[in-house]
Parts: structure tokens; sequence; C-alpha cells
């Protein structure tokens, strides 16, 4: 049992996420977002292949700076918190501006 618990441990780190610290409003934050999120739903997944029972919505706590755990701090339930961060990081284009550009630039 302690062979595959060790197996088990293995295998899940290098799926683990880092810890999430990015600015909101640095460039690329939606896709470190995206891809953090990713890294995250794949680690609970190889959990959720076995059988283990997690709780989606405390285990990203610790992979969550302070600043970005006080957005979710309120969150009753992970899809909550997930919608509560995707508003967050996930920038919708500034239609004024594309449309702008879209107008002024040379083909």
């Amino acid at each position: 049992m302690e062979q595959h618990e060790e197996v088990r441990r293995s295998a899940l780190k290098p799926l683990k996420p880092r810890l999430l610290e990015i600015e909101t409003n640095r460039p690329n934050s939606t896709k470190e977002w995206k891809h953090w999120k990713k890294t995250f739903q794949n680690y609970v997944a190889v959990y959720e292949t076995e059988g283990v029972e997690i709780d989606k919505l405390q285990v990203p706590t610790n992979f969550l700076s302070n600043k970005i755990y006080e957005q979710i701090d309120e969150c009753e339930t992970y899809e909550q918190a997930v919608g509560v961060l995707d508003d967050l990081f996930i920038k919708t284009p500034n239609e004024v501006f594309a449309r702008h550009w879209l107008a002024t630039t040379k083909q």
C-alpha cells in the first residue's frame, strides 16, 4: 500500500500547480490564468479518477497568493470562485479600440 501511495505522489508532482501570483493588470494575465486553471483541473482530475473525494474550493487556497485568495474568500462553491477569478483575469476586448484599429489599419 505504501508503494502505491509513493507512485501516486510521484505521478502528481509534475501536475501540481504553482502558486498563482499574477497581477490583474499585466498584459499576459489572461494567458497565465488560463494555464494555471487548466493545470489545477488536471491536478484535481487525477484524484477524481482514483475515486478520492476532495474539496475543490478548499484545495486551490494552497496554490493562490493572499491577494488573489481575498477575491474568492466569500465564495461558497468552486464554480463561484472560478467565475470570480475568470472575471478578474479574463479581459474583454475593448470594442471601441478594436473598431478604430480595424478602420485605420492598412493592408
